[in-house]
């Protein structure tokens, strides 16, 4: 392993060179001095010469004769420990803070800035300072006496304390320059008044300053200050504006062609960012006059304010007879926002490897029996998951069990989060029981549930209540599945592994939601965990034609194509069993039919389809072998599975059904901020539904244009949106993975089904 010179120095001077250093130092300076001394001047004729000699060697007086060889190496000792001593003292005292000082004073900029140095701060800081050594980190932490701050001092992070609330402190930490914020305090209120001062410090003219943009990454345990998160947001999306006096309306067309003249020419066809510019006109002849520019970097909108302003006489500025309000639209931010919650990576790392129902037949006639133990943040995290994922091919519902030493107040907890019986419109497909901790250690406690979950913040105390269950359920061992989450704790993985019962392995006991792993680097910034959600977002984008981006997404939409993409292993876990060995139909004859059951509606007593969609399947990778190899009775399943998922992820985000009026359409499909949605209803629904739901948007192309039969209504059968995720199944991993490495890797977070099914398709490509 190649020697680092610097870490070694750092973890000398920060670990070796303290109090105890200083001391032992002065003690042995003392001792050698002395000894030195003594031998020259007599240990009891010279003892007060000799004491007063090391006092002044000690403070500095080199100046002595020695004739002996034992007082001269014990002299010259003497001051190489005086020199230890003060190095250390020195060390001790302004080092460390000299260090800091001349790294906020000459180098932070495009640094990395963590707020909050806890477990989950600290776990980040030493992955990016292990993994990631060409990174420049800053930490701040309220607390100075807080351990982790010099432990990251000896890494090679620089960490200071304070409150980054302050704006003191923040511009100390030179935040306007920071590459990367990530705010990972361990309270949603703390994180979020640090977000809100942030915005306040970073100056106006750098928001719109593509060279420097600032990405901000904020760890929120409840869901519910996702909402709050959204405000922020949309607060620093607002427009920028321009209030410009002007005598004459006649100037506008000189200003709006100055604009254009100010943005290259090659600039106005790149659809990557557009401007729309809107001059209002104070007298009443005069309408609102817009143009659309498009432009490639944001960088333009000053300059375009600039030149607006050269372009109406300066003299003109200061008359209140004519007003022209000139609006430039960003189309994004320079200050990016992400919100994650460590919690939420443990549950997505869970289900992900271990799907809900993994140890269950959940073709046939098996249920889902799960136990969570423990409902705080993490048991939260996974009831959430579970919930949203737990729907299955044989239609029959997930019963989920929360133990827990105070369930009474947890689950009233839990129902002002999720006022689930309120929301569900009676289409929901999962029970719920919340009991009291000591019932799971009764005789037959674990009897009949499939997989149980840890979920307790104190991690010995879950490992405990594990072994009380080896001890007194050993009958019930069979075919159970035990996860434990251990947070900070990653040597439970060894003792995990260790369990037995007698000479053979009979419990499965899995650890899952480490901090080494949830709180790192490639989790927290590069997403690692959501490429397979970015990618089948981005191909999605790209089959519909949709202009969107993963960063432009809200959290809703981005944890709408999470769960996507994490219920595929339980799709997978039918379809591996479904596909047959030879095609059910060919494929023209199999689309044929399924236009007829998914595509066509009855309009006008006029069947009509929408062409486009079912034209789809061509693109999509896969899409044949699925249409051809499983019987479409069975892709209808899965197609309901997708539908119950959905319906799921939409009550749990607090959204409700629109009534339809009588003899009317739908007022809309859905309105964002109502949160209403006409599709939240069941499958058989759907069909009739379909028919009064005006689409927006969707009629101004030609082919479209062809099947409008009323209203500008476009025919469109929403059953076929939930067929089509089942049948981009292949589609979905193929865009994420270009080779099978990562998912045939046992410490991926991606279970066996997933490289199961690609398997199974490819060697059918290949036939």
């Amino acid at each position: 392993m190649k020697f680092d010179f610097k870490r070694y120095y750092r973890s000398f001077i920060y670990s070796n060179l303290n109090d105890t250093t200083m001391l032992i130092c002065g003690i042995l300076t003392v001792f050698f001095s002395f000894l030195g001394h003594s031998i020259e001047n007599g240990f009891f004729s010279g003892f007060l010469k000799s004491a007063y000699q090391t006092l002044a060697l000690l403070l500095g007086n080199y100046d002595f004769k020695a004739t002996n060889i034992v007082s001269k190496c014990s002299l010259y000792i003497a001051i190489v420990f005086t020199l230890f001593f003060y190095c250390s003292v020195f060390i001790k005292l302004l080092g460390k803070k000299l260090r800091t000082w001349f790294f906020l004073k000459f180098l932070a900029k495009n640094h990395i800035v963590i707020c909050g140095a806890g477990d989950m701060g600290y776990a980040l800081a030493k992955d990016i300072l292990n993994k990631h050594q060409d990174k420049k980190l800053l930490v701040v932490d309220i607390n100075p006496a807080n351990d982790n701050l010099n432990s990251i001092c000896t890494l090679g992070g620089y960490a200071i304390s304070g409150n980054a609330i302050d704006k003191n402190v923040l511009n100390k930490l030179n935040i306007t320059k920071a590459e990367k914020i990530i705010l990972m305090t361990g309270k949603d209120i703390s994180n979020l008044e640090i977000l809100d001062a942030i915005t306040k410090v970073i100056p106006e003219a750098d928001k719109n300053d593509p060279d420097n943009e600032k990405n901000i990454y904020i760890h929120l345990e409840s869901k519910e200050n996702y909402e709050i998160l959204q405000s922020i947001k949309e607060k620093e999306n607002d427009k920028v504006s321009l209030s410009i006096k002007n005598k004459k309306d006649k100037l506008n067309s000189e200003i709006l062609d100055d604009i254009t003249k100010v943005i290259p020419e090659a600039d106005k066809n790149d659809p990557d960012n557009e401007k729309n510019i809107y001059i209002h006109l104070k007298s009443k002849e005069n309408d609102k006059v817009s143009r659309s520019i498009k432009t490639r970097k944001n960088i333009s909108n000053l300059e375009i304010k600039k030149a607006i302003t050269k372009v109406i006489p300066e003299a003109d500025k200061n008359d209140p007879d004519n007003e022209k309000n000139i609006y430039i639209h960003l189309s994004s931010s320079m200050i990016n926002i992400r919100a994650f919650s460590v919690y939420d990576n443990a549950a997505q790392t869970l289900f992900m490897k271990h799907p809900l129902g993994e140890n269950v037949d959940t073709i046939d006639n098996g249920s889902v029996n799960l136990a969570i133990v423990g409902f705080d943040a993490a048991g939260l995290s996974v009831l959430y998951r579970a919930l949203a994922l737990g729907h299955f091919f044989n239609g029959k519902p997930l019963n989920v069990t929360i133990f827990d030493n105070n369930h009474e107040k947890k689950r009233a907890e839990f129902l002002k989060l999720y006022p689930i019986g309120l929301k569900a419109g009676g289409i929901i497909n999962w029970n719920i029981y919340f009991k009291d901790d000591r019932e799971l250690f009764n005789k037959d406690g674990i009897k009949n549930f499939n997989q149980i979950i840890f979920c307790k913040t104190n991690v010995q105390a879950s490992l405990t209540d594990i072994a009380r269950i080896i001890k007194n359920q050993s009958t019930h061992l069979e075919n159970k599945q035990f996860f434990i989450f251990i947070d900070k704790h990653d040597g439970i993985k060894g003792i995990a592994n260790d369990i037995k019962i007698g000479d053979k392995n009979k419990i499965d006991i899995i650890p899952f939601g480490n901090f080494s792993q949830i709180c790192s680097y490639d989790v927290v910034v590069n997403e690692i965990y959501d490429k397979m959600a970015i990618r089948a977002d981005q191909r999605y984008s790209d089959l519909h034609d949709y202009d969107t981006n993963w960063g432009g997404l809200s959290p809703f939409l981005q944890d709408s194509n999470r769960m996507q993409v994490e219920h595929l292993p339980i799709k997978l876990k039918a379809i591996n069993k479904l596909l047959s060995k030879n095609r059910f139909l060919e494929y023209d004859e199999a689309k044929e039919k399924a236009r007829n059951r998914w595509f066509d509606l009855m309009l006008n007593d006029q069947n009509v389809s929408d062409i486009n969609k079912i034209d789809l399947w061509d693109k999509i990778e896969g899409a044949k072998i699925l249409a051809t190899y499983i019987s479409l009775d069975n892709i209808e399943k899965l197609a309901k599975m997708e539908k119950h998922r959905w319906n799921a992820f939409y009550i749990l985000n607090g959204w409700t059904t629109i009534p339809k009026p009588e003899g009317q359409n739908y007022p809309h499909r859905k309105d964002d901020n109502k949160k209403e949605h006409a599709l939240l209803i069941g499958w058989d629904e759907l069909e009739e539904a379909s028919k009064y739901i005006v689409e927006d948007g969707k009629n101004d192309d030609e082919e479209a244009s062809k099947y409008i039969v009323e209203d500008g209504k476009k025919p469109h059968n929403y059953k076929s949106d939930d067929v089509e995720t089942v049948m981009r199944a292949y589609d979905m991993i193929v865009s994420a993975f270009e080779d099978d490495k990562i998912l045939q890797d046992e410490n991926s977070i991606y279970c066996k089904e997933i490289f199961e099914f690609k398997q199974k398709i490819d060697r059918i490509k290949n036939k």
